[in-house]
């Protein structure tokens, strides 16, 4: 799922009503709302907002963390290396029968490396998070 998939798929069933007034990171000018048995308009409460250059912008808490997918990278072929280190990976497990799940574990790199490796068939990586290490000492 691309990031604009994963917004269209939050903003559901108001997404052709909002589209136009929706940005990239899923803020939208207008509240989300729906009309209720008795024709009236009511707003969903699950949504935060937010004040740009005066102009209030709305965006349902689904959405919080997509600007950077909450700090997890996508697995996705590119020209330079990645850095060694301990890394945190998405592991996405098929089934026989064709089940999908996800499950996040420990990979470490000794070594700058080009490409990830994928472990079968059924078992990929698909995002990866590189774990920090810290550049100071505790204090006490």
């Amino acid at each position: 799922m691309t990031k604009q998939e994963k917004i269209k798929h939050v903003y559901g069933g108001q997404w052709d009503r909002l589209k136009d007034k929706i940005d990239d990171n899923g803020w939208s000018t207008e509240k989300l709302s729906y009309e209720g048995a008795d024709g009236d308009t009511y707003g969903f409460f699950d949504c935060n907002s937010q004040t740009f250059n005066g102009v209030t912008m709305y965006r349902p808490f689904d959405l919080v963390g997509i600007e950077n997918n909450n700090g997890w990278f996508k697995i996705e072929k590119q020209d330079g290396l990645y850095p060694a280190g301990l890394y945190w990976v998405v592991m996405e497990i098929t089934t026989s029968d064709s089940m999908k799940f996800k499950v996040v574990v420990p990979y470490t790199a000794n070594e700058p490396f080009t490409d990830w490796p994928q472990p079968s068939e059924r078992v990929r990586y698909t995002h990866y998070d590189l774990i920090v290490r810290p550049t100071k000492l505790p204090l006490y």
